[in-house]
Order: structure tokens, then sequence, then C-alpha cells
């Protein structure tokens, strides 16, 4: 099976064009050429040079929290909240209190400046969480924030109550999406907002070319330790060994997302190094619940027996990646072991798809995005849902189409990664799987709408007992397992490559990299 796997995916090679060119950047003052030069004749580089897969769908923390999108806001927002070395909840922008169960009070730091130059203050905050509450796409932070009790208590204290004890809250609110924003910068914008997003990081917008590159600039304003490197320059090549070239080339700094493929390519060169970590997140195959014919367990149930997964992961990561059976990374809190993924048995699918009134099978359309690993998985796929009837096209998009067609609700299957910010479950789990998180821009993609899953991930937020929350999650993945609304497929690992001269750089299990502690050797 591995074998004829590994063939589909070399003929799959063979037929897409590269997505983007690979000139030698080093040459190119828009691409780093300028500081390249000035290296040579003995000055300092003042330019950093990352490349990543995707562009960034938009540059507001309340329209989109997918991860090429955090890894450019978050090098310019901040949280009220972080987390430390060891993972503990520690002060950020602000000091914070919990006055009761559900009552939290911040005191800001004072002297902290936007990059516009106002300082920030508490009615910034204010504006930020209510802003937070009123967005779709943040819900899975704010939903539990009562609005109506959103304090400025002075210039430099906020407090507000939840309407439901939650355990995750302060952890969930160490994530880029919950950076502060200057009320002024987003009224004054408008609708323009996510083109010149103004927070108090140690980087600020300078420009952003979309589909090509991102500029940023070291903040001079910064209340903390300023960036070492001035410029921050983040450039889009969505072909993964393209990314690699470029490095290899002297055209970046970083490439992020290193293919399988070019893992040992990186390794053998002694002029760059590898960075690797374990990450936050996952790949899967996703369902639309509400469309038919998977709003039948009985249809989803029947895909997930047709795919060999462990043999699609074997293939595609080539040992670098460990096959999934929960919607959580290997490395979150509160992971079960125990849990089994339905097993390869394409006869068993078969029955399940007579039983559910499709004897001769159905037509399907996967979507994907730009992504070669998730493309493969989609064309493996095709070849091994064909053997039990069911006719597969892919429909392979640009990363932000793809984002608005899925989050619409308009794909009837699509592959797709889905990472934590932090270590707490809750971030994935409530995200994508209450029913509460379906539509209006919502992150349940699935849109599976299920009591039983709803009972699970409240206890799992609710309780702040350790023991009640590992069993509410043990439960909802044993559960999730039969109501397969993502057949899953890997625990993904991040790859990033450097230059040699490169130092100070942190590996992150989101993907979503800072850069501000970056230097040159």
């Amino acid at each position: 099976m591995t074998k004829r796997i590994a063939a589909l995916l070399l003929a799959a090679a063979m037929a897409v064009c590269s997505l983007t060119g690979c000139g030698g950047g080093g040459n190119n003052s828009e691409t780093g050429g300028t500081s390249e030069t000035a290296a040579a004749a003995g000055e300092a580089k003042d330019t950093l040079t990352v490349v990543m897969a995707s562009d960034a769908a938009s540059m507001d923390s309340a329209d989109t929290i997918d991860v090429y999108s955090q890894m450019v806001y978050g090098n310019i927002l901040e949280t009220l909240v972080v987390l430390d070395e060891n993972g503990e909840v520690a002060p950020g922008l602000a000091e914070y209190e919990m006055l009761d169960d559900v009552t939290y009070q911040f005191k800001l730091q004072e002297g902290v400046k936007f990059h516009n130059g106002e300082e920030m203050k508490a009615s910034d905050v204010a504006f930020t969480i209510r802003r937070g509450c009123e967005s779709p796409v943040l819900n899975y932070l704010f939903s539990e924030v009562d609005p109506d009790t959103i304090e400025v208590v002075d210039d430099y204290t906020v407090k507000f109550s939840l309407r439901n004890p939650s355990a995750p809250f302060l952890v969930n609110l160490t994530c880029s999406p919950a950076g502060i924003v200057s009320e002024k910068a987003v009224t004054e914008a408008g609708d323009n907002y996510g083109m010149n997003p103004v927070g108090t990081g140690p980087y600020k917008f300078v420009s952003w070319q979309q589909g090509t590159e991102i500029r940023l600039e070291a903040f001079e304003d910064y209340h903390g330790e300023k960036a070492k490197i001035k410029n921050l320059v983040i450039r889009l090549i969505p072909e993964g060994t393209n990314r690699t070239i470029e490095l290899e080339s002297g055209g970046a700094d970083i490439a992020c997302d290193i293919p399988t493929t070019d893992i040992s390519r990186v390794e053998a060169d002694e002029n760059l190094q590898l960075e690797s970590i374990v990450s936050y997140a996952t790949t899967f195959l996703g369902f639309n619940c509400e469309a038919e014919p998977f709003d039948d367990v009985r249809v989803r149930q029947a895909v997930c027996y047709a795919l060999d997964y462990e043999g699609i992961t074997q293939s595609i990561m080539q040992g670098y990646a460990e096959p999934a059976t929960t919607p959580v990374s290997s490395e979150l809190l509160f992971n079960d072991e125990t849990v089994e993924h339905i097993p390869y048995d394409p006869e068993k699918a078969k029955e399940l798809l007579a039983e559910a009134g499709y004897p001769d099978g159905f037509d399907m359309v996967i979507t994907t995005d730009e992504r070669k690993e998730r493309n493969d998985i989609a064309t493996i796929a095709q070849s091994q849902l064909a053997e039990v009837g069911i006719n597969v096209t892919i429909d392979s998009m640009e990363w932000a189409a793809f984002l608005d067609k899925v989050y619409a609700g308009e794909a009837q299957s699509y592959v797709l990664g889905w990472s934590s910010a932090v270590p707490d479950p809750d971030m994935v789990c409530y995200s994508c799987f209450h029913s509460s998180m379906i539509g209006n821009g919502n992150n349940n993609v699935a849109r599976i709408n299920d009591p039983q899953i709803d009972e699970y991930l409240d206890l799992g937020r609710t309780s702040f007992d350790t023991e009640t929350r590992a069993q509410a999650y043990s439960d909802l993945y044993h559960y999730l397992a039969e109501a397969v609304p993502w057949d899953m497929m890997w625990v993904d690992s991040k790859y990033v490559g450097l230059a040699s001269d490169v130092q100070g750089f942190e590996m992150d299990p989101m993907g979503a990299y800072k850069f501000a502690n970056v230097s040159f050797q």
C-alpha cells in the first residue's frame, strides 16, 4: 500500500507546476540584498528576511486567526498576559488579579506607547475586549466575557466579569489574537485597519504588497528590549522547495515550513541550521456535517474506513510526523493515548455506504489550499476513495480564498490543519466543535451540532478541577473518534531552516514565530 501511495504522490508532483519563481534574492535590494552588500562592506546587516508558505489573510486580529496572519501581527501586537518559560501565566502588558472565580482586574504598565505615538490606556484594553466580544473569529477567546461588565476603573485599570467560570480563560489571553489594539487607530482606519495594524509590540507595520511581501520595522519607542534587527521582511513563497532554495542562495535568512523532502538537505548543508519542534497542530480531512452526504455519520465513518491514514502519513511525511487519533496534538494537556482511530477497512466502508443509501458511492469535492502536503492527502484520498465508489474532485485554492470558502460552509470537505497557541485543549476543542461556534465566521467549520459534544466541552471549560477536566476531554476524544467530524491524519512537526549567522531564533509549537530576539552573529 505504501509503495502505491508513493507512486501516486510522484505522479501528482510531476503534474503540478511551481507556484512561484525563486530568483536569487541576495542580489535584490527589495529582498535583503542591501544588508548583504552592507555586510560585505563590513557594516552590520540590518534586515532579516523570512520566507513563509502563504500570505497573511489580514493583519487585523479580529478578522482572522490563521497562523500566517498571526506570524505577522504577533510581532506587532502584545497581550495583557504571557506564558513564561514554565508554561505558566505571567504579567505581560498588565498585572492581573482574580477578584472571584469570574471577575478579573488588570493593572496596566504605565508609559507603554502604541506605534502611532499614543499611550496605551485602560480605554484601549476595554475597546479591544469589547471588539473581541463582537468578533465571531474571537468567540473562542471572549465568548464568556459579559460585555456589560467591562469597566474602566481609571486610566490604567480595567475590570470585567465572565458569564461562567473558565479554567482556560487566562491562558487563552496569552495568544496573539488577544493582542491589545489602539482604539484611535482602529476607529480612524475603519475597514482599512487590516492593512494598517497598530500595536505596542517590538515591530511596527511598514507596508504590505499582497501576495509578495510584508515589511515591518523595529519600534524605536518600544517599552521593553528593542528588536535586535531594524528591518523585518516577510516574503511569500508557497512552494516548499523554492523556500529551501531561497535559503540556500542567500535570498532568505529564515525559511519556515521546510518540506519533509528537504529536511536532510538542510541538515547536511554546513552553511545552514535546522530547528524543529513537535507542534500544537494536527492535520486532517474535515467534513461539512450539515451538507449531504456528510450529515450522515455513517458516510463520514465510511470515508475514514476507506482511507489508510497511517500509510498516508508515512508516505507524505516520511517518518517526520506521527499519525493522529485525536484532534489535539500529543503535546497538549489532557491528551489521551487510548483513543483509537477508525482502522483501514475498505469492505467495512462499502457496507456503511450501502446502509446509508449509497451502494454505488457518490461524488465529492475535497477543497485544499496550496500546501503540497495537503494536496498530497487529497490526491491519495482521490485514489483510495475510488476503490469504494466515491468519485473525488480536488479543488486547490489560494490560502485566503480557501479560508473564505471553508468558513462560509461552502466546502463539502477540506484538508486543513488546526493549531492551538497554548497548551490547553480548549482552544482547539471548544472553538472547533461546540455548537455555539457554528457559522457567522466562527471556527466550527465542521458544523457539527451535537449536545453530547457540547456537554463534554462545557465541563472541560468551566471546571477548575484537573481530574474532572482530564476525564471530560478523554470522553470527548473517544466520542469524536466515532462521530468523526474530522478524519485525523497526523500531528505536525515544524521545521525551520536558518542561515548559519542567525542566532536567537526560538521555535514556536504553533508556528507563529517572533523575531525581536533574532540577531546576526
